[in-house]
């Protein structure tokens, strides 16, 4: 105000810079927990929040499971798919699928599958066949060189030793 004699400290959900006449609003998809904050806090990846002077990180609501969301978002609509080979179980961040594992080229998943035997996956997004050098054979989607004397032959998945 004109003619203030002293600075007042700005209430939870709210903010100034240094040496600002004003206290500011936390916007949408941020918080302020304290008083006589300089800045407010984001609300983290895989949240949002619609709410403005927000005084605490409880109004950071989660992204529905298989999907995310950039810090600071504001909606729901801000919570966006997995992409193919990510998961999220319970919302937050998406993981990438383990290795053997996979969200078979889909997006928005709760959770990987495991590749049915004799396929693999190294990127998570998709199983296919492991195909090892005449020499070698599939030892838990790992292509090993067979012992002296040893080969293999591969006759629609199965794996003959002589």
């Amino acid at each position: 105000e004109s003619g203030s004699t002293s600075c007042s400290d700005c209430s939870s959900g709210r903010y100034s810079e240094s040496g600002a006449a004003t206290c500011l609003d936390c916007t949408a998809g941020k918080y302020s927990e304290t008083s006589a904050s300089a800045s407010c806090s984001d609300c983290a990846s895989g949240t949002y929040s619609e709410t403005v002077s927000a005084t605490s990180s409880d109004t950071c609501s989660f992204c529905p499971a298989g999907k995310s969301s950039e810090p600071s978002s504001t909606t729901s609509a801000a919570c966006s798919d997995c992409g193919a080979g990510q998961y999220s179980e319970t919302a937050s961040i998406c993981l990438p699928c383990a290795l053997g594992s996979s969200t078979l080229g889909l997006e928005g998943q709760e959770r990987c599958v495991s590749c049915p035997q004799g396929l693999v996956t190294d990127d998570g997004f998709s199983c296919i066949i492991m195909t090892c050098e005449a020499d070698e054979f599939n030892e838990n989607g790992k292509c090993k060189k067979c012992d002296n004397m040893i080969s293999t032959l591969y006759l629609v998945g199965s794996v003959l030793s002589f």
